[in-house]
């Protein structure tokens, strides 16, 4: 009874966050392409709702310019290889519209359309050379952003209203979509992974050169020689050999295949399950492997080469110069909005006055926090949680 109920909270809880997100999508999209927007003159007056938006956009912008000299700093310092932190973070925040990316993308409906069509997308772009991938940095990314913060600089210090900004505003959906489709390259890739797993054990690899030189020796570059190799590991090596080049070892591979796979082919094909499958069967059950393996790699190397575009030094300096500009400008307005028509932050009063009340009330030293939680685990529950967020619409008279 228990597993029942809880497979049915968790389909509930998965169409609730693919509800929430579609809501959420929409208000983003209306939000900042499609509403119809009033000439603000700067300095404005600021509710405390719009005081945070500004300031959350001026922190936003903060951190895409560090991320930005980080990527400069690493290119210096040949430390391209090191994990981003930043990126990581964006990973789980994405989570909710990867829910439902995937359900509008990979349902029975539109599955086909969409495998057959970023197949196409894929098989024209993998002519395309690295300098290809600049110019549509350039036109998608680089070049409407330009405009938009030129805008916004007239705007900002020269007009002192928001008004052409507002004008040009959509040429903010050529990033976007730019953005999107490169996720997709490597959403693509990951999904056909899993596919691949599903349908198979492992891998069984033989160094060709095994057989045909005498001096053959077993090495680093190949190391898989005679061994299972899992499906994610190998193919992960495929990926390098195919972006690199290196290491050059041809390999005889044989997918070993998830016995599931076999019947569903007989069901499929009309054959009864004591006979057993012709080579030529065999041959087609594998050969679904190297199809799929050369769509991963292919989809690999494309969304790579965008990423080695976009680590370009002049891409990366023009976006340097962009969003600096963008924190300026929004810093300067937030600034002078403030500084000329002052607001009580009023919700951010009570909640500060509460959290040191919290504070207070359990005798915490604010620098030693972590040690008095590590000590004490049961300080943050969730009634103590409901009680701070209560008392601060208590107070303000809710």
């Amino acid at each position: 009874m228990k597993k029942f109920i809880l497979k049915y909270f968790i389909i509930l809880l998965y169409y609730l966050i693919i509800f929430a997100t579609f809501l959420l999508v929409l208000w983003i999209i209306w939000v900042k392409f499609l509403r119809v927007r009033l000439v603000k003159n700067i300095p404005m007056m600021l509710t405390e709702y719009g005081f945070w938006v500004l300031f959350y956009m001026c922190i936003i912008y903060f951190f895409i310019v560090i991320v930005i000299l980080n990527s400069l700093y690493k290119q210096k310092t040949n430390k391209i290889n090191e994990k981003n932190v930043m990126k990581e973070l964006l990973n789980q925040i994405y989570t909710p519209f990867i829910i439902l990316d995937h359900a509008l993308k990979y349902n029975k409906y539109v599955i086909n359309s969409y495998y057959n069509s970023m197949t196409l997308i894929i098989n024209n772009l993998n002519k395309f050379t690295e300098k290809h991938f600049i110019r549509i940095i350039l036109i998608f990314q680089i070049i409407p952003r330009l405009i938009l913060v030129v805008f916004l600089i007239m705007d900002t210090f020269y007009f002192h209203k928001l008004e052409i900004l507002y004008k040009v505003i959509l040429l903010g959906l050529f990033p976007f979509i730019f953005r999107y489709i490169k996720y997709n390259f490597n959403d693509f890739k990951e999904n056909y992974i899993k596919i691949l797993e599903s349908k198979y054990k492992y891998v069984f690899v033989l160094d060709e050169a095994s057989s045909e030189n005498p001096n053959w020796e077993l090495n680093d570059n190949n190391r898989f020689h005679d061994q299972d190799i899992s499906i994610k590991e190998y193919i992960s090596f495929k990926i390098k050999q195919h972006l690199h080049g290196i290491p050059s070892v041809v390999y005889n591979e044989n997918p070993i295949v998830h016995d599931y796979v076999y019947i569903q082919y007989k069901k499929t094909n009309n054959i009864p399950e004591d006979i057993e499958l012709s080579d030529k069967d065999l041959k087609k059950i594998h050969q679904d492997f190297k199809t799929y393996l050369n769509i991963i790699c292919d989809s690999a190397a494309i969304h790579e080469k965008i990423s080695h575009s976009q680590n370009k030094k002049i891409i990366l300096y023009l976006r340097l110069f962009i969003y600096i500009s963008y924190l300026t400008c929004w810093s300067y307005i937030l600034f002078i909005s403030f500084y000329e028509y002052p607001i009580n932050l009023s919700m951010f009063k009570y909640l500060f006055e509460n959290i040191t009340n919290y504070i207070q009330e359990y005798d915490l030293d604010p620098f030693s926090m972590i040690n008095q939680f590590s000590k004490n685990k049961n300080l943050i529950t969730p009634e103590s949680i409901c009680n701070l967020i209560s008392n601060i619409y208590y107070k303000k008279g809710v």
